[in-house]
């Protein structure tokens, strides 16, 4: 990730949500239908002409007037323009109202309009709400596929910048759709003048009285989508914390505020409920203490495992978790595989209505639980029982680690040692009897002085004006070195060379001899080494300890796990039960609530409420859209926020989670599909430019996922 310039990177978090809240407004699609005719303020304009091909005037247009003024005076209210007009029929079941609804087939976001509307350069979208109905589709997955389908088609959505013309889509529509149900015509791009940007219907939309397709544009008003409407309200309030308030998340170390911190973890603190490899318990171990850590690898590579031995060891150890996801089935999988380990559920659910009932019920037999004299033995046994194991283990793989490095160290040296082997002519260990090993350290030493002071630079100021000066003694202490080396190297096949009396090539003498007498050096600690491997034991017996042990503590932490459970109500204070049973009646109340202040007031209780619980029931899951109001809005509130599916996560949505978290854990598959924003390459270089991160394309919210960051 790059890091923005220093002037800027103080307001990073601010520029940043910023952004995404620009990129959502644009990128997010509405559900776009509207009453053809309505006692209240209009929801929809009919415009003469089609402002997707050219610019329509609206004076005059006083319908259109109100639709805009109207749009500006509700935050919650965005405005859209829309082309081809799908028209159906209803009949309530609760009243006597039948009438039509209308849902545009295409739409875009209209961001400013005043005395005019012009769509020509906007991307395209395929209104979801209009293609269900044109197709009868009920199936989410089916619509949703159909809609990427035919934006596919008909090259719409401004992929890589380019805006596909609405005089092509409709010519496209006439030759492959004419099955529709088309009530209007779409013009004959064979025909002269039949593609002039003038609509003349016979009559206007409010006097419908077929279901069908029809040729008209409309601008509408519509509520912003509710799903992002939460990430919304959570990227403002982002935007107007300081850096001080975010120093204690993993956001600020994130965006370069502040360095992290490694957590200590013993090492005898793992269990292991689920049989671990060596990989995925340093991922675990990881989780647990590092400021950040990223898992990858495809399916089938054991992440999930790995996941849920995170949510174990944490709740085991105190620190409290935020599992997260962008989608509900991911949740569900990690759910279901941790709280499967046991009696009782550790990691737990917040959502809508059905999974608060579920946490209702839960809460309301914590609350009445009581741990036994039995539970509270049988848990210190399985502790005691599991030390002991995990002890032994950890001391095998040590002998395993020292007897490899043994090996390893034995291999090196005789690597070092085969060219001395190759000089002395025969095996090192028989040759260190008979070699006077001090003595040839003190010849190579001699040797190396006696080169120094022969060498020009180093004989002194006079010496250097005047080179006769001390030279015989110079010479003599070479002659002297040169028999010292003869005396003590003669007994090698290695033959000494005599020098001719040329400096260079007494250098190249005292660093051969230097070579050797640090090669012949090593040579006890060889021996030394090598008495040490043959009489250690086994290395596959070792192998063989560790696989038994490993199997007798996967056992035993599987019992230690289940009889931990049973003692956490013994864990609970008088104060915590009190707690705990407001917290269980505001989440039943919560779960149903019918209208909207009496839900505010319970999510502001379950807020309240949260840090006492969280405290005994340390790990919670939500997807990342329903964050809102489930979880409080702090800095650095849980000590380890887990983000699964990340590839398929937008940085947007990941940015709360990561606010709220000290630590964090990204866990993705580099071949999963990334996650689909509705918004072209050219307005979201537009936004990253207004927001001074042009230079910062990693932070893209059409191109890249968390994963990718």
């Amino acid at each position: 990730m790059a890091i923005p310039p220093t002037g800027q990177i103080q307001d990073l978090h601010k520029r940043l949500s910023q952004y995404y809240l620009a990129c959502l407004s644009r990128s997010t699609r509405p559900e776009a239908k509207f009453f053809a005719q309505s006692k209240f303020t209009p929801e929809y304009a009919e415009l003469v002409s089609n402002p997707f091909i050219s610019s329509v005037e609206l004076t005059g247009n006083t319908a259109a007037r109100k639709v805009i003024d109207s749009s500006k005076s509700k935050k919650e209210k965005q405005l859209y323009a829309g082309h081809i007009i799908f028209a159906d029929y209803l009949e309530s079941k609760s009243s006597d109202w039948k009438g039509y609804l209308l849902y545009p087939l295409f739409i875009t976001p209209i961001e400013q309009a005043g005395g005019s509307i012009d769509c020509t350069d906007s991307p395209l979208f395929v209104n979801p709400e209009a293609l269900k109905k044109i197709l009868g589709l009920s199936s989410a997955s089916e619509l949703q596929e159909a809609v990427l389908e035919l934006e596919e088609e008909l090259g719409l959505g401004g992929a890589d910048g380019k805006v596909q013309s609405m005089e092509d889509v409709m010519v496209h529509l006439r030759k492959n759709y004419d099955y529709w149900n088309w009530i209007e015509e779409l013009p004959d791009a064979e025909v002269e003048g039949s593609t002039e940007n003038q609509l003349a219907p016979a009559f206007p939309l409010t006097d419908v009285n077929r279901v069908g397709l029809y040729i008209r544009s409309v601008i509408f008003m519509s509520e912003r989508p509710k799903y992002t409407m939460g990430l919304e309200t959570e990227l403002s309030a982002l935007s107007n914390l300081s850096v001080t308030e975010l120093a204690n998340s993993s956001l600020s170390k994130w965006l370069g505020y502040g360095a992290g911190s490694a957590s200590p973890l013993s090492e005898n603190a793992l269990i292991e409920p689920i049989p671990l490899n060596s990989e995925q318990r340093d991922a675990v171990t990881r989780a647990l203490t590092q400021p950040l850590t990223v898992i990858t690898g495809p399916p089938g590579t054991g992440k999930s495992q790995v996941v849920s031995s995170i949510l174990v060891n944490a709740a085991m150890q105190g620190t409290t978790v935020l599992f997260s996801s962008k989608n509900n089935k991911a949740v569900d999988v990690v759910e279901i595989r941790v709280n499967s380990l046991g009696q009782r559920p550790i990691l737990l659910r917040l959502g809508a209505r059905d999974l608060q009932e579920r946490l209702s019920d839960y809460l309301t037999r914590i609350v009445s639980m009581k741990t036994e004299p039995e539970d509270v033995q049988a848990f210190e046994r399985a502790q005691k029982e599991y030390t002991d194991l995990s002890l032994a283990l950890s001391s095998e793989r040590r002998e395993i680690d020292s007897l490899l490095a043994l090996r390893n160290d034995v291999d090196d040296l005789e690597a070092r040692l085969e060219p001395i082997r190759e000089k002395v002519g025969e095996d090192v260990s028989t040759a260190i009897e008979r070699l006077d090993i001090s003595a040839m350290r003190l010849t190579a030493s001699e040797l190396n002085e006696a080169v120094k002071k022969n060498t020009p630079g180093n004989q002194g100021f006079l010496a250097n004006i005047f080179p006769g000066i001390g030279r015989k003694s110079r010479l003599a202490l070479l002659s002297k070195a040169a028999t010292s080396v003869e005396n003590h190297f003669s007994q090698f096949k290695y033959q000494v060379p005599v020098p001719t009396g040329d400096i260079d090539e007494w250098k190249v003498l005292a660093s051969s001899i230097e070579s050797i007498v640090l090669g012949i050096e090593q040579i006890p600690k060889y021996k030394a080494k090598l008495e040490q491997l043959s009489t250690a034991e086994d290395l596959g017996s070792h192998a063989h300890k560790v696989t038994t042990l490993q199997e007798q503590t996967a056992v035993k932490s599987m019992k230690l796990w289940q009889t931990w459970l049973r003692t956490i109500p013994e864990r609970l204070s008088q104060n915590d039960r009190r707690e705990l049973t407001k917290f269980q009646s505001t989440v039943t109340m919560l779960a149903r609530a019918t209208d909207g202040k009496s839900t505010a007031s319970l999510k502001s209780e379950q807020q309240r409420l949260f840090p006492t619980v969280s405290k005994f029931l340390p790990c919670w899951a939500v997807t990342s859209l329903s964050i809102r109001n489930r979880v409080p809005f702090s800095p650095g509130f849980f000590d380890l926020v887990v983000i699964d599916e990340a590839s398929q996560c937008d940085i947007a949505s990941a940015l709360p989670l990561l606010m709220r978290a000290k630590r964090a854990v990204i866990i993705g598959d580099p071949l999963q599909l990334r996650h689909v924003a509705n918004i072209d390459t050219s307005t979201d270089r537009m936004l990253l430019d207004q927001n001074q991160l042009i230079e910062s394309l990693e932070w893209s919210y059409s191109s890249q996922s968390l994963f990718d960051l």
